[in-house]
């Protein structure tokens, strides 16, 4: 294949420099996706694969991919985040099969896994965590260069997924309300004092405009999604021992959140845990819940559980590009399709038998 190829018809299984494995290949015609995964040897990588579950490349990474920052404008430049205590986030262009920069936090601070570029993609927002303080912040850099630009308060204690608003102008971050330290690992410091929310931060002046706290002790808002109306689709976390609270809930326009019906038979199999939420087209929710082995579906106009999909160790998911279907992925190597329409599922391809894939995903658009 040629050196100059189109943003259609390349991609690679990547280069050997820096522990890549590359191949020139025609790229998927529609999208392609990408998820972190651990291998055999407990080295960390990212994969890119079609909706067939055909594999596209595996790069080496200096550190575990948690999630990613796809560019609006450029979609073949990828920023890979790394979760609590990495500093570390390397960006590829998936064109042409290499790592193009290597983001670094700054001094004192560390990523907290998740990141977004503004709409036309002048800016890259992470949220990160001052060390010292524990303190949240969202730093700004240069959506071309990478280089910092400056920093924006108030994104409180343990911030983690973030996204921007279809104003183009609002970042919603999933405040966690989790104390940590690189020092502790991942232990939570502050459980009995936690206070979690979704806030509202103005991308231009870092005003924190609006604030919606989750209404139950200890449970943890850690993702979260977007609809095209701004519908926002939250998947939490509970901390405590001794109580089975609703762990998925949604937030619109001005409202409260609002945490969606289940029965009690279908919440506790859940453990208390979630992963990675989606919306589709049609106004379906899913989300991976990993230590219950399911994939679970949530009907958010009538705001209650649908039905869910027995999958071992669930975890990385996006929508496909005409956003009528899901795909997942599993600890195990497999790698599912879901009709957001009548939420069956089929296997994607073969079993990845060396990677276990994180709880993460993104879409590449051809």
């Amino acid at each position: 294949m040629a050196v100059g190829i189109t943003r259609r018809r390349m991609l690679a299984l990547l280069c050997v420099a820096s522990g890549l494995s590359f191949g020139m290949i025609p790229r998927p015609a529609r999208a392609l996706f990408i998820n972190g995964h651990i291998d055999p040897q407990g080295r960390h990588h990212i994969s890119g694969f079609d909706d067939l579950g055909k594999a596209y490349f595996t790069q080496a990474l200096p550190d575990k991919a948690h999630g990613f920052a796809v560019h609006p404008v450029r979609p073949e430049r990828l920023v890979a985040l790394p979760t609590l205590p990495g500093t570390r986030a390397p960006v590829f262009d998936v064109a042409a099969g290499r790592q193009i920069a290597l983001i670094e936090s700054q001094p004192g601070r560390h990523f907290y896994g998740h990141g977004c570029f503004s709409h036309d993609g002048q800016y890259l927002f992470t949220n990160e965590n001052i060390i010292d303080t524990a303190e949240g912040v969202i730093t700004v850099r240069d959506g071309e260069t990478f280089a910092f630009i400056r920093e924006l308060p108030s994104s409180g204690i343990g911030p983690h997924d973030l996204r921007l608003l279809p104003d183009g102008r609002t970042l919603v971050v999933a405040g966690g309300g989790l104390r940590t330290h690189p020092s502790s690992g991942k232990r939570e410091l502050n459980i009995n004092e936690m206070d979690s929310a979704l806030l509202f931060i103005d991308s231009r002046t870092g005003e924190r405009v609006a604030e919606r706290r989750i209404p139950v002790d200890k449970l943890s808002i850690r993702h979260l999604d977007v609809g095209a109306d701004g519908t926002i689709l939250i998947a939490c976390q509970y901390k405590g021992r001794r109580e089975m609270p609703k762990l998925v809930g949604m937030q619109q326009g001005q409202g409260d959140i609002e945490m969606l019906s289940i029965d009690d038979d279908e919440l506790w199999p859940l453990r208390n845990y979630t992963a990675s939420a989606r919306i589709a087209s049609n106004g379906i929710g899913a989300v991976s819940c990993p230590r219950g082995n399911r994939l679970t579906f949530w009907d958010l106009q009538q705001k209650r559980y649908l039905s869910s999909i027995a999958i071992s160790d669930v975890g990385g998911l996006e929508v496909s590009p005409d956003g009528d279907a899901f795909i997942a992925s599993a600890n195990t190597g497999e790698l599912y399709h879901i009709d957001a329409t009548t939420l069956t599922s089929r296997r994607m391809g073969k079993t990845w038998k060396q990677a276990r894939w994180t709880n993460h995903m993104t879409r590449v658009n051809a």
